[in-house]
């Protein structure tokens, strides 16, 4: 199995399509980079299951820290946590359950992944 997980924040500010969004909302940001995700399920692409992980929000309001579209997982942290320690609690979980793809311009989680 391959698990794709995606540093959401640092994702939407890398890709422009994404960018873009922020015009209309942060929102309206990672509802979009979250369709990218189904759409590429969608696609027979090689990722069955994919975590796209933000720093945490006004959700926490509500108590909610995780939200499932499908095969996509959205997660929120809570302070603390960083969106990045949160990426690495997820790979350590995954350990031994296929392959883990990082995709994160973030130096510290992309050293740690590869570890």
């Amino acid at each position: 199995m391959v698990t794709t997980i995606l540093d959401g924040y640092n994702v939407i500010h890398a890709v422009p399509a994404l960018a873009r969004q922020l015009d209309q909302s942060l929102q309206a940001a990672r509802e979009a980079l979250v369709r990218v995700c189904q759409e590429a399920r969608g696609q027979g692409g090689a990722a069955e299951q994919f975590y796209v992980v933000f720093d945490g929000r006004e959700a926490h309001a509500c108590g909610v820290t995780e939200q499932h579209h499908g095969r996509v997982t959205v997660c929120f942290t809570q302070r603390p946590e960083e969106a990045d320690a949160r990426i690495l609690r997820i790979i350590d979980a995954l350990r031994g359950h296929g392959l883990c793809v990082v995709v994160s311009d973030d130096h510290e989680v992309a050293n740690n992944a590869r570890a």
